[in-house]
């Protein structure tokens, strides 16, 4: 038979591992709603897909509502239009009969036009190239 000490000792026990457990479980369901939402920056402001609607037209803001313009994404058959602050800027892949392109261009609506292109096999990081090719 166990002595009161010991007996108060294995509820300890007990709680401890109750505790870590439910602190994982909390922890695991936190990790899985911040980590599987994807997020992108423009000009410094932290962005997420808000509203996706079957017009092929989606609606992104700033993931603090109230910082940054909300944007708007056009999706066409070979390319995507994004509209920010009332300008819109045409992104346009560069081998689109493949279905999967590398590089793209992006038309600013001051004409100009770059080139960017993917950096890395997993990360889908996107860079644009200056003039003669350079980054």
């Amino acid at each position: 038979m166990w002595t009161e000490e010991e007996s108060s000792l294995e509820w300890r026990k007990i709680g401890l591992v109750l505790f870590l457990a439910i602190a994982l479980v909390l922890i695991g369901v936190w990790a899985k709603g911040y980590y599987s939402k994807k997020v992108f920056y423009v000009e410094g402001v932290k962005y997420s897909k808000v509203v996706e609607s079957g017009s092929g037209v989606d609606r992104i803001q700033g993931v603090h509502s109230a910082v940054g313009r909300p944007l708007y994404v056009h999706s066409y058959d070979e390319e995507k239009r994004v509209e920010m602050g009332g300008e819109q800027y045409e992104i346009r892949p560069n081998d689109p009969k493949t279905g999967h392109s590398t590089s793209y261009d992006v038309l600013y609506p001051d004409g100009k036009k770059y080139r960017v292109e993917l950096f890395g096999e997993r990360n889908g990081n996107l860079f644009h190239t200056m003039n003669r090719g350079k980054w």
